[in-house]
């Protein structure tokens, strides 16, 4: 008898058999198998003849002709057209029946897809497990039940396993487990899908059997029910795990959570609808994933995602919500009036968005404890009660609206203000006499409009300013001496006027200490 020593990747010597007897040996190993299977559609006809290697699903080493890979996955493209036409095809396409133990003669298999077939509920044989050669093993959506061998932990040398537990057909049986130590005899697999395993949360050693898979790089579990038993947490912290795959609808059933940070992950996809439920999220953190499409389920921060659409009516149920942050997205829709049943709202960041409609009193009613309001989107335009609303509000961002007309003199009597920034709109007019009025004021720019008149005096009152910006404005008039004194009692940092020539020898005309002063101060920061 002939014989060959192989080396392979794992640093093992193979005694091979190249004679003809052995591979004929094979030839009949793979007509028992074809055997032990209902084969509805034909799909194994093309298995007669002598070179098995030209067989449709067969995978032969182009060295040795020995039989390596079986892919006997369905053909037909059930994920992509859900149709009664394309369903009857598929089922009909199925392999089913008996998986034949006769595989186990072919020594050399490494790869073994039988997925999208129909096995009618029963148990993953057993003696797969014993298969040592095999990398690739899918068994997915192919109607096996019953318990989880574990078995399957000594094919060693694994490093592609789905067993996603889903069935296109009528049955109830679906795949558990009641431990998962086996995982351990999996040192290079980078691949693990145990989606639809009904009781996966029964195991209480998941996490630690998956945390001791040293090659893991995608893992799915999606509708396991791993969180069924959490009903009562309240933060839920994944942040930075290199998750991956859909964000789980089984959140959305943690209805007591205050905090949920899911950010640093590769999640993808849409937020499940049944995050709507969520009615007690204060902070969700998504950031850095690859989540979008239109809000259905809404939580609190989805800032810098692909979201499009309006912000829906449900909003309203989030009563408990105290931030807000919808920045940087495609949002061109409405702004619902249920947004004012957000009682405990403090900050509302809104900004570059495209919005449509305008905001009435209804959208702020309740927002008694509102501190913080970003709005700065393209072509978005409040409504002139606006500043009536924001009593207690810090901090005003209204930059980029394309607002026009005047600034109104009431904003003067918003005197909680910190920052308020309203540069590059369309504001015409002259600066509220009584800006001073708002006396804790830090931060002021109204640069890049169309404003005109003095510098009011009432500038000077600002005894906190330290940010100070009105360049790129039509302002006239004299740099009054009060402006200096306001330059003098004050800390400001950073101070742009883009004065006018006339203004410029109005400065001049300060004594020279005064004019030594303000270079000292201001020379990297002060624009003339």
């Amino acid at each position: 008898m002939e014989y060959v020593l192989l080396y392979d990747e794992s640093r093992l010597y193979i005694l091979i058999c190249l004679t003809v007897k052995c591979l004929e040996k094979e030839r009949k190993t793979l007509l028992a198998f074809k055997e032990s299977l209902i084969d509805p559609s034909g799909r194994l006809s093309s298995w007669v003849g002598e070179n098995f290697c030209t067989w449709i699903g067969v995978g032969c080493d182009n060295r040795t002709r020995h039989v390596v890979k079986l892919d006997l996955k369905n053909p037909v493209p059930v994920f992509d057209t859900r149709t009664n036409e394309v369903s009857k095809a598929f089922k009909k396409s199925c392999l089913g029946d008996k998986i034949s133990p006769s595989l186990l003669e072919l020594k050399l298999l490494s790869y073994l897809d039988l997925s999208l077939n129909y096995f009618n509920g029963d148990d993953i044989p057993t003696f797969l497990g014993s298969l040592e050669s095999l990398r690739y093993l899918n068994l997915s959506f192919s109607s096996f039940g019953g318990v989880i061998t574990p078995h399957l932990g000594n094919l060693s040398r694994l490093q592609y396993l789905d067993l996603n537990s889903l069935s296109f057909f009528d049955i109830f049986s679906r795949l558990e487990v009641e431990s998962l130590h086996w995982l351990a005899g999996f040192p290079s697999l980078k691949y693990l899908s145990m989606s639809h395993v009904v009781n996966l949360y029964k195991a209480s050693d998941w996490l630690q059997a998956v945390n001791v898979l040293p090659s893991l790089s995608e893992l799915h579990l999606g509708d396991c029910g791993l969180l069924s038993n959490l009903s009562d947490l309240t933060v839920l912290n994944l942040a930075s795990n290199t998750l991956c795959g859909q964000l789980p609808s089984s959140l959305g059933n943690l209805t007591n959570l205050h905090i949920l940070d899911l950010s640093g992950n590769k999640f993808i996809g849409e937020i499940p609808s049944s995050f709507a439920n969520l009615s007690q999220l204060q902070t969700f953190d998504q950031k850095s994933n690859n989540v979008s499409g239109e809000i259905v389920g809404l939580p609190r921060n989805l800032a810098s995602c692909s979201f499009w659409g309006s912000i829906p009516s449900s909003i309203g149920k989030w009563s408990s919500s105290q931030e807000l942050f919808l920045s940087k997205n495609q949002m061109n829709g409405s702004i619902s009036e249920t947004i004012g049943n957000l009682s405990m709202l403090v900050s509302l960041y809104l900004d570059y968005n495209f919005w449509e409609g305008a905001l009435t009193e209804a959208h702020f009613q309740n927002l008694s404890r509102l501190e913080a309001m970003i709005l700065s989107v393209s072509d978005f335009r409040p409504c002139s009660q606006l500043p009536s609303i924001l009593s207690l509000v810090h901090s005003l961002d209204l930059s980029n609206n394309n607002l026009s007309g005047e600034i109104p003199d009431n904003i003067t009597s918003l005197s909680k203000f910190i920052n308020m920034n309203l540069s590059a709109n369309q504001l015409n007019g002259k600066i509220p006499e009584n800006i001073g009025n708002i006396h804790d004021l830090e931060s002021l720019d109204l640069s890049r409009s169309e404003l005109s008149g003095p510098i009011p005096k009432s500038l000077s009152a600002l005894n906190f300013l330290s940010h100070l910006n009105l360049s790129f404005n039509n302002l006239s008039g004299q740099v009054t001496i009060y402006f200096v004194a306001l330059l003098f009692r004050t800390s400001v940092q950073a101070l742009k006027l883009n004065l006018e020539d006339h203004q410029v020898r109005e400065m001049e005309k300060m004594t020279g200490t005064e004019r030594e002063y303000l270079i000292h101060q201001y020379h990297s920061t002060f624009v003339w």
